[in-house]
């Protein structure tokens, strides 16, 4: 059977009298809507989708025509998407960066326990992030003690079920002595003319430039997306 072919169930029992095409279960599944379908096996097998109104837990006592109907999911797009091939998450991953001011780096203290800070932030590309804080704070302090962190970019404004987000593995460093090439990147204007900052000017002003450069990058991909979900959030390795 061609399952791009509609067919049309036209004996449905009176509530749902109207015909239903089982091109609409396949977009239920790609999770427009939520009637009552199933998922069942590895994550890039069939999908089996159990009509609405059957209430009979023995398939043998439902007619035939109400029985489970074999639907295909785009397995060879996951399969591709999971490797971070996948161009359209590549993008997202561009879009999430460039749109957002604030990054939130997570560090680790002396005593082992999670930090957590936002910092304004200037990308240079999608592999090198630079921020300014005074080497006191406590960041700082526990980037200087332990230079891996991990550091996530979202937009906190969108409605709910609408999440994208970049996550990301990085090594940081105080910048020790920026050049005025790197302060040129460091300080470019992107949303609004914030301060410029020379090398001695930084010194100056109790600051320090930091460099965090990403080794890893993943997208949020939300349970419902058509194409990428799950079921349950979940992330992708990108390559943006």
């Amino acid at each position: 059977m061609n399952h791009r072919t509609s067919f049309y169930l036209t004996t449905a029992p009176p509530a749902h009298s109207a015909a239903i095409r089982l091109d609409q279960q396949a977009r239920i599944l790609a999770g427009s809507e939520n009637l009552g379908s199933r998922r069942s096996g590895p994550r890039d097998a069939a999908v089996h989708v159990v009509h609405p109104w059957t209430t009979c837990t023995s398939e043998s006592r439902v007619p035939r025509i109400f029985q489970r109907t074999t639907l295909p999911v785009l397995g060879d797009r996951r399969k591709a998407c999971h490797m971070g091939s996948e161009p359209e998450l590549d993008a997202m991953a561009r879009r999430v960066i460039d749109g957002n001011r604030y990054m939130v780096i997570a560090t680790v203290g002396d005593d082992g326990r999670p930090w957590v800070t936002p910092v304004y932030f200037t990308p240079a590309g999608y592999r090198d992030f630079y921020w300014i804080s005074s080497p006191e704070a406590q960041h700082s302090l526990n980037i200087a003690a332990r230079p891996d962190v991990s550091i996530v970019v979202f937009d906190s404004q969108v409605p709910v079920g609408g999440a994208e987000a970049v996550y990301m593995r990085a090594h940081t460093q105080i910048v020790p002595d920026p050049t005025p090439e790197e302060c040129a990147v460091a300080f470019r204007i992107r949303f609004e003319d914030i301060r410029s900052y020379t090398s001695d000017e930084l010194r100056e002003a109790g600051f320090g430039l930091y460099r965090a450069t990403a080794e890893e990058h993943w997208v949020l991909v939300r349970g419902s997306d058509p194409v990428w979900g799950r079921g349950i959030d979940s992330r992708i390795s990108v390559t943006p």
